[in-house]
């Protein structure tokens, strides 16, 4: 027993090694030898006539041992089979077969059953179920498994069975259920995740109730490609779980987001242009869930449709006809093969009618549709006859797009669209964008018919406002189906989009006027909320590039559509973030724009005096129209354009106070968001040590303007948020320490590493992306604007601050964009000396010294 139980430590750990794991079935062949061994070393320590002890009891090899699948932290899952009468108890096994593997560092779980129990447990359980078909003979009675499988099949033929496949059905589609949480799509589970390991045991549980086979590939309803899609799929999935487990020294499934760049590493993947690692290993992870779930979707309606069957002869089925070799039986289109056309247009009438009675394909015109994909375009390409018929399809598709999913499930869509295969299981390596670029090309087609169709407009009631005077819907609606397609080429994919839909709206039949509006929708689908989210929505420069580019009101109100339905579409914290920017304020800057045209000086003008006469008013006996006067001259001009008469009663107010104080400062509440305007006479390094004071004090810094009087009084407006929720938020110890902060009697750097040592913050999202600094002269005549991109931590804004400080810069705005763990940190600058940032050395110094800051 020591010799056996030595010889399995030594070659388990041998096994433990990244170059070991290349054959998933090594580590499942090397326990079958042991189990022999201990199944012999037990049949000759038994008092009982050898020849009676194999008879009566056998070892099966169970789940992922069964299909010879172990990991190197996998357990050993075994089915001791026995006959009722067997010459030993379950302690025999467990003394013999277990310990001894136990003892090697294995984890064992085992059931002992005779084929009756097993049988039973199998036709109500459908682990049970899984862990029969699945099971492999070690050692012992033949005879008594093959009785086993009989006994199986039996009762799975009768009356009985199918009843216990409706059962399975069911737990099938309660797994698929819980599969849309969004920790399962971030992080997915190899063995759960739709598309998984546990998905391809499904299915070839399902292959086996149809068919009887022991072989994936002996499969009637599975066509050799399929076949080989699961067995490259299963090959993957078996390697990166195998190296997740390495990589965590124990038995583990979900590719948790911290370890998905280590896995790829480790599988050899590297960075390939503005890919990195990760997102290239997790693109072949999502491409082979893809082809997973599709196989199951198939079997699920085979099965489905079997079980069906069996009832139809107890009951009358209702069918109906709706063209030649075609009819709608339970909710699902139905095909003779033998009566379709096979050529392009055979095919386009297939999805044509699905799209009209909005039913699902059938199993056999599913696979029908996508053996004949290869045939499109064809002569077809190019021709309005093309163009109406995708048109068709999506003006009648429903928001639950089930053709359209079926249109690219099959192939179909992208024979018509081959730019869409390049982006298909595209992933980028963060907590924002839930879903790979296929899925979200289908969602954001699936929200915008939600708008169409007034899903949105009690929660949302500009939606009517933006609908009015749309006419090419059909063209928003394609673009919404392709506007990342540009992200094949990495960075800058809406331009690369745009030029590329070009050339697919030729292959589709478009006319040129719709070609030049779907280019022209992909290419700056993100000039709103990229604005909303980056520059000054007062910047009247940026106003008037936006409007230049927009052109129209229509214009306007499809891109609004678009970006509401995209940000939809990416993920609940996207949602979120459009929500938090400030789209419909840019929306009502630029609508007002394009119907009015630029305002001129004699209108801004007349604004200035309107805000001066209401402040004047406000104000009364507090200012004399002198001090009014002055007042309005220190102002920035920034400022006064988009200020209301309230907040600039506010800040004078603010200001008569440091006549007394070094700060004053005042706090509105807004739901969980805090407005807090500051003021101070000290302009130089006050966005710093305020940022600082806010980290210190936990509370997380959602944006901030600053501006700066003429007489150097400096006002600042913050809009907070606690880290912890419930949180208490003591302003007055707040603004407490950021008055000896000021003063010199508090040591902001001191106290926040302090803090972050206390806090032992563990990060939950590693970042894979490097940081990234851009010194941008372009976008306004004004300012240089200095863009921040890295991974959001506590106390960031106060170390881009403080460099910014030691470099001179004085901050005329900045703005705090964090979606989910992704931060895009904005900051309107000029010199000491009110200059922008003209010389490149020095825009280089300012972009290492940040880089070096971050780190």
């Amino acid at each position: 027993m020591d010799q056996i139980v030595a010889h399995l430590s030594a070659q388990r750990k041998r096994l433990k090694q990244a170059d070991q794991l290349g054959d998933p079935g090594r580590i499942s062949a090397m326990v079958d030898v042991a189990l022999i061994s201990l199944y012999n070393r037990l049949s000759n320590r038994i008092d009982v006539d050898s020849k009676e002890i194999r008879r009566s009891g056998a070892i099966l090899a169970t789940g992922e041992f069964g299909r010879r699948h172990l990991g190197p932290f996998s357990p050993i899952t075994l089915l001791f089979l026995q006959t009722s009468d067997a010459p030993f108890e379950e302690e025999a096994w467990r003394k013999n077969i277990v310990q001894p593997l136990e003892q090697a560092g294995w984890d064992v779980q085992f059931q002992t059953a005779t084929k009756d129990e097993a049988v039973k447990l199998g036709l109500n359980n459908f682990d049970w179920l899984g862990g029969i078909l699945d099971s492999r003979f070690i050692s012992g009675s033949r005879t008594l498994v093959d009785d086993l499988r009989l006994l199986l099949v039996r009762e799975i033929d009768s009356n009985r069975g199918w009843q216990s496949i409706r059962i399975f059905l069911e737990e099938w589609q309660e797994r698929r259920n819980g599969q849309g949480d969004p920790a399962f799509i971030l992080e997915p589970d190899l063995e759960y995740s739709a598309g998984s390991l546990g998905e391809l045991n499904r299915i070839r549980w399902a292959g086996y109730l149809l068919n009887g086979g022991d072989a994936l590939s002996e499969m009637d309803s599975l066509d050799s490609d399929s076949s080989s899609a699961l067995e490259k799929a299963e090959l993957f999935l078996l390697r990166v779980r195998n190296h997740l487990q390495l990589l965590r020294e124990r038995h583990e499934t979900q590719l948790q987001y911290e370890a998905q760049q280590q896995v790829a590493l480790s599988l050899g993947y590297q960075d390939q242009g503005d890919f990195i690692a990760v997102e290239i290993m997790m693109k072949e992870l999502e491409s082979h869930f893809y082809e997973v779930r599709l196989v199951a979707n198939r079997f699920r309606e085979l099965l489905r449709e079997w079980v069906l069957s069996a009832e139809k002869e107890k009951e009358e089925v209702t069918t109906k006809k709706v063209a030649p070799g075609m009819w709608v039986e339970r909710g699902r289109l139905m095909i003779d093969s033998q009566k379709l056309a096979s050529d392009g247009e055979g095919l386009l009438g297939l999805f044509t009618q699905a799209v009209h009675l909005d039913v699902s394909l059938g199993a056999e015109a599913y696979q029908w549709a996508k053996s004949q994909a290869h045939q499109l375009p064809g002569d077809l390409e190019g021709t309005s006859a093309l163009r109406d018929w995708l048109f068709e399809i999506i003006r009648e598709e429903s928001s639950r797009i089930r053709t359209l999913r079926a249109l690219y499930g099959t192939g179909v869509l992208a024979a018509l669209v081959p730019e869409l295969r390049e982006v298909h299981a595209l992933v980028q390596h963060d907590a924002f964008h839930l879903h790979p670029v296929h899925e979200h090309h289908l969602r954001t087609f699936a929200d915008l018919k939600k708008l169409f169709r007034g899903e949105h407009d009690a929660d949302f009631p500009q939606v009517p406002e933006w609908l009015e005077g749309i006419r090419d819907k059909e063209v928003l609606l394609l673009a919404g189906l392709i506007h990342d397609v540009g992200k094949s080429g990495g960075r800058g994919h809406a331009s690369r989009g745009g030029e590329m839909s070009v050339l697919i709206g030729d292959r589709l039949g478009l006319s040129a006027e719709e070609k030049e509006l779907l280019s022209f929708l992909v290419a700056n689908h993100v000039l709103l909320t990229d604005n909303a989210a980056r520059r000054d929505i007062d910047d009247e420069q940026m106003l008037q590039h936006c409007a230049n580019v927009i052109g129209s009101v229509e214009h306007l109100k499809m891109l609004t559509l678009h970006s509401f339905a995209d940000l939809r579409a990416t993920g609940p914290q996207a949602w979120e973030y459009w929500q938090d920017l400030p789209i419909l304020e840019l929306y009502q800057c630029l609508l007002h724009r394009l119907e009015r045209g630029d305002p001129d000086a004699r209108a801004v003008a007349v604004r200035l005096l309107s805000l001066k006469r209401e402040v004047g008013e406000l104000l009364g006996d507090e200012m004399t129209k002198e001090e009014l006067d002055q007042h309005f001259q220190q102002l920035p001009s920034r400022y006064l354009l988009s200020a209301t008469s309230e907040e600039v009663v506010n800040q004078y107010r603010l200001e008569r106070q440091l006549e007394k104080a070094v700060l004053s400062w005042q706090v509105e509440e807004k739901q969980s968001i805090w407005e807090l305007t500051l003021m101070s006479r000290q302009h130089l390094g006050m966005l710093a040590r305020a940022a600082g004071t806010l980290t210190l004090n936990q509370l997380d810094i959602r944006k901030a303007k600053t501006h700066t009087k003429k007489n150097g009084v400096a006002f600042q407006t913050f809009e907070v948020a606690a880290l912890k929720p419930a949180m208490e938020i003591s302003w007055e110890q707040v603004m407490a320490d950021l008055e000896k902060t000021l003063q010199g009697r508090l040591a902001l750097d001191y106290r926040l590493a302090v803090l972050a040592a206390k806090q032992k913050r563990k990060k939950e999202w590693a970042p894979a992306k490097p940081d990234e600094v851009v010194v941008d002269n372009h976008s306004s005549d004004q300012y240089t604007i200095i863009e921040v991109y890295t991974t959001d931590r506590p106390g960031l804004l106060y170390s881009i601050t403080r460099t910014m400080l030691d470099l001179h810069l004085q901050v005329f705005l900045a703005k705090i964009s964090t979606r989910m763990d992704q931060v895009a940190d904005i900051f309107y600058v000029l010199t000491q000396e009110g200059q922008r940032v003209e010389d490149p050395e020095h825009a280089e110094e300012i972009k290492n010294a940040l880089l070096f800051s971050l780190q």
